[in-house]
């Protein structure tokens, strides 16, 4: 495998390039508020269009993840796929607990850490941090990743 280092560096070596993240969110506070007005909404839609889509996986993200070096024979459709369920079950899960809530964003926090890659960075662990209208904090994490790129943040993952 030439591209074993890929494993142990985390990202597949790539050329930069400037491709934005389409209709993405000024900071990850701004995102946090879409998300929240998501939840509250139960507007599934609305919380899928906060996510980056295919096309942006399949061109942006992927080339530089490890696992679509040759050698390991997963093509970015299959990938998708698994990552297209876990948000789908992660959107459903987030509704559930938190629907119907009236939020106010606190703070967003970054637990799990950053991962910078050649054209983006991933943040994992994210946990909204939040509000009732009775003052009780709500910490939300079905949007547990975040991507940044060019200034522009999306949900690269919801998860339940």
């Amino acid at each position: 495998d030439p591209e074993l280092e890929a494993v142990v560096r985390g990202r597949r070596l790539v050329d930069p390039h400037d491709i934005p993240l389409a209709g993405a969110a000024g900071s990850p506070e701004e995102l946090a508020w879409a998300i929240l007005e998501g939840l509250s909404l139960g507007d599934r839609k609305g919380l899928w269009s906060l996510m980056v889509t295919y096309d942006e996986y399949l061109t942006i993200l992927w080339p530089e993840f490890p696992e679509s070096r040759p050698i390991t024979n997963i093509e970015a459709k299959y990938a998708w796929f698994f990552h297209e369920r876990t948000t789908t079950s992660g959107i459903s899960s987030g509704i559930s607990l938190h629907g119907e809530k009236v939020l106010t964003l606190e703070k967003v926090v970054c637990a799990g850490g950053r991962a910078p890659y050649t054209n983006f960075t991933l943040y994992h662990g994210i946990e909204i941090h939040a509000r009732t209208l009775d003052h009780e904090p709500v910490i939300i994490q079905c949007a547990s990743a975040f991507v940044e790129r060019l200034g522009g943040w999306k949900v690269y993952l919801y998860k339940d």
